[in-house]
């Protein structure tokens, strides 16, 4: 489940937080997976994760008399109670970086299961 992080609460997830690598609006440590919310800064332990997998979502817009089309990159995480979770990584300009962290999530966990399941 995940927990609201805080800094200078935790020295291990601070120093997690600190070495994290950046994925558009998500960081990934050795530990735990990082991401804002609102005003909330959330934290979930990596062996929490039961299942991870990517969806894109697109986006009309209407701006005065154009319309701006475009899509949002999603991780979607089955967690080890059975919840998901729906983290936002970005918009069309990230569209590098959903890919760039399904990458990097499969070489840090090599047992987690990577896709959408069949159910």
């Amino acid at each position: 489940m995940a927990q609201i992080y805080r800094r200078n609460t935790d020295p291990t997830a601070d120093a997690d937080f600190a070495a994290a690598r950046v994925f558009g609006k998500v960081r990934l440590g050795t530990e735990s997976l990082f991401w804002r919310r609102g005003l909330r800064a959330y934290r979930l332990p990596l062996k929490e994760i039961r299942r991870a997998w990517r969806r894109v979502e697109e986006v009309r817009a209407k701006t005065g008399c154009c319309s701006n089309d475009f899509s949002a990159h999603f991780l979607m995480l089955r967690l080890a109670d059975g919840t998901e979770e729906k983290i936002k990584i970005g918009e069309a300009l990230y569209r590098h970086e959903p890919e760039a962290l399904m990458e990097q999530l499969k070489a840090q966990c090599p047992d987690l299961p990577i896709g959408k399941p069949e159910d």
